[in-house]
């Protein structure tokens, strides 16, 4: 598995076992370096490395080295501005693992971060509120143009939606409690991975949905703009809600030191796990009734 290899706040590399031992014989990784791989919570000093207790030598290693300390590599922790916001979305989609390699990733820093994309956001979902009715009326049109009883309930809901100020109200309130919501999401997210026993705070979960939900957010805002047009707002959600889904799961587990494939996973048992005891209550209770 591979070893990111980082000396201060500066990256040295990705290496392999055996190439990280050999630059420690060599003199070009220190043990005082600090190193991370898939499936670690924080980054470690190599002389706390047991895979490589046998190259360290009692004259290379004092054994009263400080604990060392890596400056967070995430650009919204090294200064909160417009740029750093940016700066960080861009490395979530780019090079996520790099972005998000160390940081302190304290909720409460990232409160206004979350403001900062819905703030950004917020234009498109309005917009979107407002195209709603001609949404639905196209839609309409199509399912009548099938001719099938069956589907006029479903084109009569159509017909009696909602005023659209309710939506844009709505809209409005969640801004309002947009990061208190994700945090909740976080916790629930955290009880998924406990069930894959991963080692990630609550915190670290919680801003790893900022992050991911912000990414997905930013990336689909664009595509509101073609609600005017039923079809083609549909054939572009179609094609891009995947890839828009892979980069918020490559985002979010970037933050939390995981594989994204656990993270899909976690997310796929908090779904099942819950339908299947609310499967085994009704069961049980139609059973009680017979």
């Amino acid at each position: 598995m591979d070893i990111h290899v980082a000396r201060g706040s500066s990256p040295l590399g990705v290496y392999t076992q055996a190439q990280v031992a050999e630059g420690l014989n060599n003199g070009e990784i220190r043990f005082t370096d600090l190193a991370w791989r898939e499936g670690m919570s924080a980054w470690t000093p190599l002389n706390q490395w047991p895979e490589f207790s046998a190259t360290r030598s009692d004259s290379s290693v004092n054994p009263f080295i400080p604990k060392a300390t890596i400056a967070s590599t995430v650009p919204w922790e090294k200064t909160k501005s417009w740029g750093s916001f940016w700066a960080t979305i861009k490395g979530a989609i780019v090079d996520p693992r790099q972005t998000f390699a160390s940081g302190s990733f304290k909720f409460s820093s990232y409160i206004i971060f979350s403001y900062i994309s819905i703030f950004i956001c917020l234009p498109f979902s309005i917009y979107g509120q407002l195209r709603t009715p001609q949404l639905n009326e196209q839609l309409a049109d199509y399912l009548r143009s099938m001719h099938n009883p069956a589907l006029d309930s479903a084109i009569a809901g159509l017909a009696q939606s909602q005023p659209v100020y309710f939506g844009i109200i709505g809209i409005i309130c969640v801004s309002v409690v947009y990061p208190f919501l994700l945090a909740l999401g976080g916790i629930v997210q955290w009880v998924g991975l406990k069930i894959f026993r991963q080692k990630v705070s609550i915190e670290q979960s919680m801003v790893s949905v900022v992050v991911g939900v912000s990414v997905s957010n930013l990336c689909f805002a664009p595509i509101i703009l073609a609600a005017a047009h039923f079809w083609i707002y549909f054939i572009l959600s179609l094609l891009l809600s995947i890839p828009i889904f892979i980069l918020h799961c490559r985002a979010s587990a970037a933050v939390m030191k995981i594989s994204p494939w656990v993270l899909f996973f976690s997310w796929t048992a908090l779904a099942v796990i819950p339908c299947f005891c609310c499967g085994c209550c009704i069961g049980m209770l139609g059973s009680l009734g017979r």
